[in-house]
């Protein structure tokens, strides 16, 4: 692009600027928040039962043994049904591959000129 033609589009841009904000002062103006969500805490059950588990988890640790020999934790449902879809997708056996199958193609014919060549 032409210096000339940047020079006319700077031109141009700051006339709209300037007729766009002539005589307007634009404060900053504190956006207006919405409610801030309700923060989610956890109950003193849901708490206890974390402490628990984790001090468990450390005192494998400082004993040394392995987490096999630990005592199992204490199961909770899934809460999520979607998960059992896509479990059962898994667990479903797999079909073998179907076999590739060529398909013969017939082969052009050699194709014949009527015309009589140019010498």
């Amino acid at each position: 692009m032409s210096a000339a033609a940047r020079k006319r589009i700077g031109e141009a841009q700051r006339k709209r600027w300037a007729a766009q904000n002539t005589g307007k002062t634009t404060p900053v103006k504190a956006a207006k928040k919405a409610a801030p969500d309700k923060k989610r805490r956890l109950s003193a059950a849901a708490r206890k039962r974390i402490a628990a588990g984790q001090k468990k988890r450390w005192a494998v640790i400082k004993t040394g043994k392995t987490a096999e020999k630990a005592a199992p934790a204490k199961k909770v449902a899934k809460k999520a049904p979607a998960k059992k879809a896509v479990a059962a997708k898994k667990a479903a056996p797999k079909k073998a591959p179907a076999a590739k199958v060529k398909i013969a193609v017939p082969e052009k014919a050699a194709t014949v000129s009527t015309e009589a060549a140019p010498a």
